[in-house]
């Protein structure tokens, strides 16, 4: 033990020596190369997704206390995951944002601002309505996600996108199983066409019902 510790130390000097010792007291910031930038249009998206997921957080948690239906719950946890991971791209980018000191229904955006009102009352009119709400959001999401890998040059940013549309399908189909159990009737979509939204039907991945209540 004393001799791998004696050649760790060794190590550790060479490289000190090699690299100098100022290295050890300059911030992490300053040691790596800083990103390539975003492109404008990137940069756009970026900002529209975050606030895209949390459109989606906001309006789950709305529907969630008007009825009780435990999935709302669920998926706006997931929600706030995606948002977080959206924000840290932002820091990571450099892009100055406020969206995460923003109340609920509140985006700085005003159209996303008019979305959230006109979700929530069409979703506080029904259970099925709410579940259709749920709907629209996530095929929304998830065709704004596959053009945003499309035009990302980033790959860090391409594989962030790619793991919110896995999470989106899931989300999408849960609530189409909610729909299904509550009406017996087949889900229409409001975004996608027929043929996009059965591709997603059959990508889907297993996920708790939404009957179960608070």
């Amino acid at each position: 033990m004393k001799t791998i510790t004696k050649i760790l130390l060794l190590s550790l000097a060479v490289v000190l020596a090699a690299v100098g010792i100022g290295a050890m007291t300059t911030p992490v910031s300053a040691q790596t190369d800083a990103p390539e930038a975003l492109s404008e249009a990137e940069l756009s998206t970026l900002l529209h997704m975050a606030a895209e997921e949390k459109l989606a957080q906001d309006v789950y948690l709305a529907l969630y206390e008007k009825w009780g239906v435990a999935t709302f719950q669920r998926i706006a946890r997931s929600e706030t995951s995606h948002f977080n991971r959206m924000f840290q791209l932002l820091e990571v980018y450099g892009i100055s944002s406020e969206l995460d000191k923003m109340e609920a229904g509140e985006y700085g955006i005003p159209e996303f601002n008019q979305l959230y009102d006109e979700l929530v009352a069409r979703g506080s009119t029904s259970e099925e309505d709410a579940l259709k709400v749920g709907g629209y959001i996530e095929e929304l999401d998830i065709l704004d996600l596959e053009q945003a890998i499309l035009d990302s040059t980033h790959a860090d940013v391409q594989r962030a996108y790619s793991r919110l549309l896995m999470g989106s399908t899931m989300h999408l189909n849960a609530f189409l199983r909610g729909l299904q159990n509550l009406t017996d009737e087949e889900y229409v979509p409001q975004v996608m066409t027929p043929e996009q939204l059965e591709t997603y039907q059959t990508a889907r991945s297993p996920m708790r019902g939404p009957r179960g209540r608070r």
